[in-house]
């Protein structure tokens, strides 16, 4: 597999000067890793020396390897701005099919409100063996 890592050093008042490791995987663009330690520690790893204390967080680690897709939707939506929570969910189930999420924000945001339909984007991880007519 392929993917980017990027290093960069963050400063302030809580969290003193600490270096961030992030890792993207290429295909899911999921940043699946993000770790950090203190610049010392850092500077010991480069060196060469081992095992060194880090906090990390893994996330998506179940797509990674995977392509995302992304569309968008006109969702109809009688009178957006006026809908309750509840109505606006039950909008979107036609649309949550085969792996199909929205991303619940559009939803509510009047820039994607048309007449009578919100536009709202939905993306969804597939295997490469999909996508490869």
């Amino acid at each position: 597999m392929n993917g980017k890592i990027t290093i960069s050093r963050t400063t302030g008042r809580k969290i003193g000067n600490t270096i961030r490791i992030i890792m993207e995987d290429d295909s899911s663009s999921i940043n699946f890793l993000e770790a950090e330690m203190s610049m010392e520690d850092f500077t010991l790893a480069l060196m060469g020396k081992g095992y060194i204390d880090c906090t990390f967080e893994l996330n998506g680690i179940q797509n990674i390897g995977k392509i995302l897709e992304t569309k968008t939707e006109l969702v109809p939506l009688y009178n957006p701005a006026r809908t309750t929570d509840e109505e606006r969910e039950a909008a979107l189930i036609p649309f949550e099919v085969d792996g199909w999420a929205a991303r619940r924000s559009d939803i509510k945001n009047h820039h994607r409100f048309q007449k009578d339909t919100v536009s709202v984007s939905f993306s969804r991880f597939v295997d490469k063996e999909q996508t490869d007519g």
